[in-house]
């Protein structure tokens, strides 16, 4: 059996995943565990210092007694990336921009985005949603009179 398990409540914080392992699977299964919202919600992981579950390992034919591996919880989903052809523009110019999302193995990640453009007097110029699973390439105008100034 395998699940995570919260040390500082003493208490299970998912469900109880079996595996059977033997020579018709070459000792191999895989399996995916996850911790619920729920759970997190309830645990207050995000409000510890240290943001720590354990993986729970239980078998009776490997180990005398269960075995616990620390695993760091994160917020992060992954790496967002934002190229531009050039690094400054002028008033009048056409800004070209390709955005693509990677998870935490640098493969592509299909999920919802929203990217917005902001002038140096922090005024939202442009915005779109859309899912992030192919690259998004796209072009607007700096209008020619706009202040010179950091956008983001």
């Amino acid at each position: 059996n395998v699940y995570f398990y919260d040390n500082i409540r003493s208490k299970a914080c998912s469900n109880v995943i079996s595996f059977t392992l033997n020579a018709g699977n070459e000792y191999r299964e895989i399996k995916t565990i996850t911790i619920s919202k729920k759970a997190v919600k309830d645990l207050q992981l995000w409000r510890r210092r240290h943001q720590y579950v354990y993986l729970v390992v239980e078998s009776r034919q490997l180990f005398h007694r269960r075995r616990l591996v620390p695993i760091k919880m994160s917020t992060k989903r992954g790496y967002i990336f934002i190229q531009t052809d050039k690094p400054v523009y002028t008033p009048d110019q056409n800004v070209l921009y390709r955005v693509f999302t990677l998870d935490h193995y640098m493969r592509p990640v299909n999920d919802e985005l929203k990217l917005s453009l902001f002038n140096s007097r922090n005024m939202e110029l442009m915005t779109f949603e859309r899912m992030s699973r192919n690259i998004k390439s796209g072009r607007t105008k700096i209008p020619d009179n706009e202040q010179p100034g950091i956008w983001r």
